[in-house]
């Protein structure tokens, strides 16, 4: 079976844990907290330098056998055409997997950048005071997919199918909208989007963590971590839920080619 190492609450994680079930292909979740590794109250398990070769300590991380890989664009690729799941990204040499590769470039310094906004809110005793710099920043990123990425009038970012493009846009998106951080009710075509994205199969198993997180927004009364760690119990609740009907299946979209 697959590993996935990483928390619920990692953008990430989510996209590539949702890219799983999408396809009903078992894995395992590792609790893993990036940079902790090596921390007794970390991931309780080698470091990601000695699992990696040191190429990165960041989350998540797949393992497939023997065979280990970080950041979640090579993650999702790397099953796609690892398992055939052409439907979520496209034939080698494709206009359609060429523009998927496209928006998979930009996103690193593009919408990714956009659920920086929650982490100062996952700091204790961070502050909740206006962030304008990096709300500008974050509008200006919103602009770009509304007009750019989303403006063709098709129901994805690569046409009308969905893809991996989708999986890894959205939960940047998800991330600081879902907490209250960033209101999209001035762009209509994301908002049509997200409204698809979240008709998808698995969606509330997935996000489950992210709605017991709740709203960022203002301090709560709640300590910070007890709320992380519920959020965190909810997050893999519904992940071993959303498997329940399939794992025992072992479901042929699961095995490679």
């Amino acid at each position: 079976m697959l590993k996935l190492y990483g928390v619920p609450l990692s953008q990430p994680f989510r996209s590539v844990a949702w890219a799983l079930l999408m396809k009903q292909c078992p894995f395992k979740a590792v609790v893993t907290v990036p940079f902790l590794a090596d921390k007794p109250f970390g991931s309780k398990h080698e470091s990601y330098k000695s699992r990696t070769k040191a190429r990165s300590d960041r989350i998540p991380m797949l393992q497939d056998g023997t065979f280990y890989l970080v950041e979640s664009p090579a993650i999702l690729s790397y099953l796609c055409e690892s398992r055939g799941w052409m439907d979520l990204y496209g034939p080698p040499g494709s206009q359609r997997k060429a523009l998927i590769d496209s928006y998979m470039h930009w996103h690193h310094s593009g919408t990714r950048g956009i659920a920086s906004l929650v982490a100062p809110y996952l700091i204790p005793g961070g502050s909740y005071g206006p962030r304008d710099k990096e709300l500008h920043r974050a509008h200006q990123l919103l602009k770009q997919l509304e007009s750019g990425w989303l403006h063709s009038g098709e129901n994805y970012i690569v046409g009308n199918e969905i893809s991996i493009a989708d999986l890894l846009c959205y939960e940047e998106l998800a991330q600081s909208s879902m907490t209250g951080v960033i209101d999209l009710a001035e762009y209509p075509a994301i908002q049509s989007w997200m409204q698809r994205m979240e008709q998808q199969p698995f969606f509330e198993e997935v996000h489950l963590g992210l709605k017991t997180l709740g709203s960022l927004s203002e301090p709560s009364d709640r300590p910070l971590n007890q709320r992380l760690q519920a959020a965190t119990k909810a997050g893999l609740a519904g992940l071993e839920k959303a498997q329940a009907g399939f794992v025992s299946s072992g479901s042929p979209s699961g095995s490679k080619l």
